[in-house]
């Protein structure tokens, strides 16, 4: 069970870090816009 919370806790981590890593390439393509 912990082992489960843990697997899901990396899972949104690497979301969200794919997510911030996206956001920054979008924003490195294209300074003028700021979301």
């Amino acid at each position: 069970m912990l082992r489960r919370c843990l697997r899901f806790y990396l899972a949104v981590i690497l979301l969200h870090f794919l997510e911030i890593a996206t956001r920054m390439q979008l924003v490195k393509n294209k300074p003028g816009i700021r979301t």
